[in-house]
């Protein structure tokens, strides 16, 4: 990764280098895209158990939303980023035995025996 000292801010294409300024850094940053594309994520088997990951976290972060919707109001008084400790526990929730498996788990609903 190239660093540069300069006056621009906006984030821009270059060739096939993207420009940019990362937050909290007065540097520029020029770096080449790299990785797999989204189509390869998504129907490429070599990416099954990605796809089971994004599954299974999608199902933590929809608890999260649901907890942090529901105490809104209160929000205000404390700390507003604890999405992530939210997160790692519905993650433990969910690791919890159920008989379910991988992409297919969910957080169980208020209901429920675990609750």
């Amino acid at each position: 990764m190239a660093k540069a000292i300069s006056n621009l801010d906006l984030a821009v294409m270059l060739g096939n280098l993207t420009a940019y300024r990362r937050r909290g850094s007065d540097k520029l940053i020029l770096r080449r895209p790299g990785g797999p594309s989204k189509k390869q994520i998504m129907e490429d088997y070599n990416f099954d158990e990605t796809r089971k990951n994004m599954s299974d976290f999608g199902a933590c972060t929809k608890a999260t939303k649901g907890l942090r919707d529901a105490i809104l109001p209160l929000l205000h008084l404390g700390d507003p980023n604890f999405t992530g400790r939210l997160n790692q526990l519905f993650k433990k929730i969910q690791h919890m035995p159920s008989g379910t498996l991988r992409g297919a788990r969910s957080i169980p609903s208020p209901g429920t025996a675990i609750w």
